[in-house]
């Protein structure tokens, strides 16, 4: 009964080690890629709206506030949907809110 152990982790020991690691090698393999992946969308997300707060600013000065927010929702959603990167509504706003928060301090810094 031990021999025939013996026996088989010497002959497929090193066989089923292999593939043991393999596997595990692969698993981490593909949670650095989703990561990575993650970390790229949240990065584009962020430049993407940065880009659109500042150019809807610009491009439409005599909106108002709600008029422009709502350009940069749009315009936004549009843009990272051709990216084919999903935003939510509430992610979308959080995003909006920091750049203008951004854009606040920028201001009154400069005054």
């Amino acid at each position: 009964n031990m021999k025939f152990l013996i026996d088989f982790i010497n002959q497929y020991g090193t066989t089923l080690l292999y593939t043991v690691l393999m596997a595990v090698i692969s698993y981490v393999g593909l949670k650095a890629k989703k990561l990575s992946e993650e970390y790229i969308k949240d990065k584009t997300k962020k430049e993407v709206i940065k880009t659109v707060c500042e150019a809807v600013n610009q491009l439409y000065e005599s909106l108002t506030g709600e008029e422009k927010l709502s350009k940069t929702i749009e315009n936004s959603k549009q843009i990272l949907s051709d990216k084919g990167i999903e935003i939510n509504d509430l992610e979308l706003r959080m995003y909006i809110e920091s750049v203008i928060g951004c854009f606040k301090k920028e201001t009154m810094t400069k005054q």
